[in-house]
């Protein structure tokens, strides 16, 4: 009688699965209610002679803030670091603020995406899952001060996509499961800077676990 086996990522895809619903759940049973608006006789205005000035009834759209994202990962795996590169570079558009952070901690989604090239061998990896970050200082949210550093961790899964022809290996899109632990610190609302390690599981017999180091600025 053949045993049942449960792969890694797949226990790993369920808790996922309950974390999204319990952070979920709460948007979902706030009333979404209009607030209902209030009646009566209001004071009737004389109109206004034709060339005077009109008050605007738009509301004023301020755009988010815009800037880059600067990483460098490094594989930690001599042969992962042979094969695809030794740094991988990427830069990025920052939209809106750098992501804050709470003093009593804070859940939110985690997305990151990780490539490089190097000869006829090419490595994609995109860790998707479920991030807490805490503030290492206590504060009153309504008056954030102007450096916060933080800590955190995540628990993912890691879509890839490698090929190393000289290894028999394709492209083709694999799962594997996946963490990080990371420090990092704030400057207002426009500047981060940040360490992660980012543990991954091997694909074909690839450690693609490493180290990450990123900057972002917005203006």
């Amino acid at each position: 009688m053949s045993k049942l086996r449960i792969r890694p990522y797949t226990l790993t895809t369920a808790v996922l699965i309950l974390l999204i619903i319990l952070i979920a759940s709460p948007a979902w049973a706030q009333d979404t209610s209009s607030t209902p608006t209030a009646t009566g006789d209001t004071e009737s205005k004389p109109p206004q002679e034709d060339g005077a000035d009109q008050p605007s009834t738009k509301k004023q759209r301020k755009l988010p803030p815009i800037g880059v994202n600067l990483g460098i990962f490094t594989p930690t795996s001599g042969h992962s670091r042979d094969t695809f590169g030794g740094s991988w570079t990427k830069i990025g558009l920052g939209v809106g603020g750098v992501k804050s952070a709470l003093s009593q901690g804070k859940l939110s989604f985690d997305l990151s995406i990780y490539s490089n090239k190097s000869g006829d061998n090419h490595a994609f990896l995109a860790p998707i899952g479920i991030e807490y970050r805490r503030a290492l200082r206590a504060f009153d949210p309504t008056h954030r001060p102007a450096f916060i550093p933080y800590a955190g961790a995540t628990l993912n899964i890691v879509a890839t996509e490698l090929c190393v022809p000289t290894e028999d290996i394709h492209s083709r899109t694999r799962f594997t499961e996946g963490g990080s632990i990371f420090l990092g610190a704030t400057v207002g609302k426009r500047v981060f800077v940040e360490a992660r390690y980012l543990g991954i599981g091997k694909v074909r017999g690839l450690d693609l676990s490493g180290f990450n180091f990123d900057l972002g600025v917005r203006l």
